[in-house]
């Protein structure tokens, strides 16, 4: 009320005025006390009336356990200890102005320390209990500061704690020391290990590590690792194939042989009828004889001079001849006839024949489609992953698929250049390289830094060196 008066009438500042008053001093600044309770009075009278607080020393009393103030703002201590003697200061604040007043109590008489409950208090400080003895005599207790606070280092470096443990029964001692936060040397290459989705955080840098140890990263941690040294870094990545899990980084790669040609694909012929009998027979000579019984019987001869004969019987005769040129000449009678000219562009030619329809087509990409319908579906396709399977059923179907999902080690890949591409649980990403079956080549991927599997290299080098481009696909060395 009194400040909208000094707004609204300035002539009434001086009676406002006449209802504030400062807190003021009516008691004496000494009290003493023989009891076993103390009670100290702190009488300020204020308009408004002050907010009472009290300390002790340097320390504010907080109203609990010994501890209770009345509603005239007296402090009241009960029971005694010697450690209470000492200069109380009673603090009255009306928003006006701050008063305070001293008062001294000395407790005389046979009042023992208590029972250092005020050290008991203090036994979770983080660097230790200081501990002194007042004028009294009684024991008193306070945490210690952080050493740290009261050092000063220079740039490129930063405090320390240095712990120091004495003996089983003494308290841990800290030290402050300035230690640089990149320090000489270089880590350790990254080893290989197993699966491990924990991410230790042993140290921020260099300065957490103790002696010359580095703050090196390992996966998605950072461990405190000894320093490179030539016997620890100079390793050889083509014998560290240990653990599927994690392929190393290395900053020495090693020579490695000229990557490897893909071979020809293998053949693989897979019954499903109970009845039908299937026999390969491959020849030193390049002959292949294959015998279908109980249905047709198939005979291909491939000679050194690059010529196919294939005789069926039973159901027609059907002959195929290859020549030097590319020409693919196929007669099929009783049916039709059908020619079919493979040129250099590797485009095929489609008729239609009174049997059924005939689709053939040779891309650049190595793909072939065969389909013959109505007499027997024949049906070939061959990508370029390599596998080939023929199935003859009960009822004449053939089928032919060329994939890339099985017997990958005879056709000249290791079988984890099949695993799918993991990044492993970790988020250190860094660009890795693995093969993508379906591309049939080397792509690169982001790396975790941790799990993952063996399909996992440090360059294209490396993954072309175990997983060799398909045929159509070759990579250029970079």
């Amino acid at each position: 009320m009194s400040r909208v008066c000094q707004l609204l009438l300035a002539t009434l500042v001086v009676c406002t005025r006449a209802y504030e008053a400062a807190p003021q001093v009516l008691e004496p600044e000494e009290t003493e006390s023989e009891d076993v309770m103390a009670t100290l009075s702190c009488s300020f009278p204020g308009n408004p009336p002050p907010k009472i607080s009290w300390r002790f020393e340097a320390e504010i009393v907080h109203i609990a356990k010994r501890y209770r103030q009345t509603e005239d703002g007296s402090l009241v201590i009960c029971p005694l200890h010697r450690s209470d003697s000492g200069v109380y200061i009673c603090v009255a604040d009306n928003g006006l102005e701050v008063a305070t007043q001293h008062v001294h109590l000395v407790v005389d008489g046979d009042v023992d320390c208590g029972q250092n409950e005020e050290c008991k208090n203090l036994q979770h400080c983080d660097f230790g209990v200081e501990k002194t003895i007042d004028a009294n005599g009684c024991e008193r207790c306070q945490c210690k500061q952080n050493p740290c606070n009261m050092k000063s280092c220079s740039e490129g470096s930063r405090c320390v704690l240095q712990k120091t443990i004495p003996s089983s029964d003494q308290e841990t001692l800290f030290s402050a020391e300035c230690i640089a936060k990149v320090k000489a040397g270089a880590c350790p290459a990254d080893a290989i290990r197993p699966y491990n989705d924990t991410c230790p955080q042993e140290c921020a840098d260099d300065a957490d590590c103790r002696g010359v140890g580095k703050c090196c990263r390992r996966g998605c941690g950072l461990l405190c690792l000894a320093p490179a040294t030539q016997s620890n870094t100079n390793y050889f990545f083509l014998q560290q194939f240990i653990f599927p899990a994690f392929v190393p980084v290395s900053t020495i790669k090693p020579e490695f042989p000229e990557i490897r040609k893909s071979t020809t694909p293998p053949l693989k012929i897979h019954e499903d009828s109970t009845t039908d009998e299937v026999t390969i027979d491959v020849t030193g000579t390049g002959g292949v004889t294959a015998d279908v019984t109980s249905a047709v019987e198939v005979t291909t001869d491939a000679t050194s001079a690059g010529e196919v004969t294939t005789d069926v019987t039973g159901a027609g005769e059907v002959t195929t001849d290859v020549t030097g040129a590319g020409e693919v000449t196929t007669d099929v009678t009783g049916a039709g006839e059908v020619t079919t000219d493979v040129t250099t562009s590797n485009e095929g030619t489609t008729e239609v024949t009174s049997a059924g329809e005939v689709t053939t087509d040779v891309t650049s990409a190595g793909e072939v489609t065969t389909d013959i319908t109505s007499a027997g579906e024949v049906t070939t396709d061959v990508t370029s992953a390599w596998e080939v399977t023929t199935d003859v059923n009960d009822t004449g179907e053939v089928k032919t698929d060329v994939t890339g999902t099985s017997n990958n080690t005879e056709a000249g890949l290791e079988e984890f250049c099949f695993y799918d591409i993991d990044a492993g649980p970790c988020k250190n990403m860094e660009t890795r390289y693995a093969y993508d079956s379906e591309l049939g080549r080397c792509v690169t991927f982001q790396y975790g830094g941790c799990g993952g599997n063996q399909n996992n290299f440090p360059d294209k080098r490396y993954c072309c060196y175990y997983c060799p481009p398909v045929q159509g696909n070759r990579q250029i060395e970079e």
